[in-house]
This record gives C-alpha cells, structure tokens and sequence, in this order.
C-alpha cells in the first residue's frame, strides 16, 4: 500500500451531519481494516480525509503520521 496527500472538505460542503475524527484518536479499527486490505491483495494508494473542527494542518499531520507507523510496523505481506 502507498499513502499519498490528504484533503480537507470545507464546513457546509458534505452531506453527513458529522464531525471527523484524527487517524487514531476515533472509533476505527485502522490495524485491522489495514490487515483486511493487505489480505485482500490491495496494493493501491491509501488516503486521508479530515472533516472535524480542529486545525486540518495539525489534524493531517497527526493522522498521516499514526497511519505511517502501521503501515512499517507492518509490511506488506504480512497481517496483523
């Protein structure tokens, strides 16, 4: 799996009433959701939204950040 850039919906341009989470700070089972793709065979490029309220730069930042750590720790071919 490759990771690539990160985009930000502006406020009032999604359909969903709420409010997104960090990469590793919500409910998301992004270990096990990793392992599903990786057993899967998915070897395509994986990316990262950010729909909440705190500051988007930070938010990415933090979210790419914790999705990198899974991904080394890891590697493809193997699943956890």
């Amino acid at each position: 799996m490759k990771l690539c850039r990160t985009t930000r919906r502006l406020p009032g341009g999604g359909r969903h009433p709420y409010l997104g989470e960090v990469l590793g700070e919500g409910v998301l089972n992004l270990p096990g959701a990793l392992a599903l793709l990786r057993r899967l065979g998915y070897q395509g490029w994986v990316s990262v939204e950010y729909e909440g309220v705190g500051d988007p730069l930070d938010a990415a930042r933090r979210g790419v950040a914790y999705l990198r750590s899974l991904m080394e720790a890891s590697p493809a071919g193997t699943a956890r």
